[in-house]
């Protein structure tokens, strides 16, 4: 199935929650916002959304420096 990551198309093999997408991709929980389909989505409910063909995120990542 194919889905949106910050607008360019990603395809994923098998059927996976939102959680093992993104460890998948290796990102750090705690360092990211999720929009899944236009809405903000709290890292504790990313298990119970399962993705499904033209699902839309847009990942934003959390960078220190000084």
């Amino acid at each position: 199935m194919e889905i949106s990551v910050n607008g360019k198309p990603v395809k994923i093999e098998i059927a996976m929650n939102l959680a093992q997408f993104i460890q998948s991709r290796g990102f750090k929980p705690q360092t990211v916002v999720i929009e899944y389909n236009g809405e903000i989505v709290k890292a504790q409910t990313w298990e119970g959304i399962v993705l499904k063909p033209h699902d839309r995120l847009e990942i934003v990542t959390f960078v220190g420096g000084g």
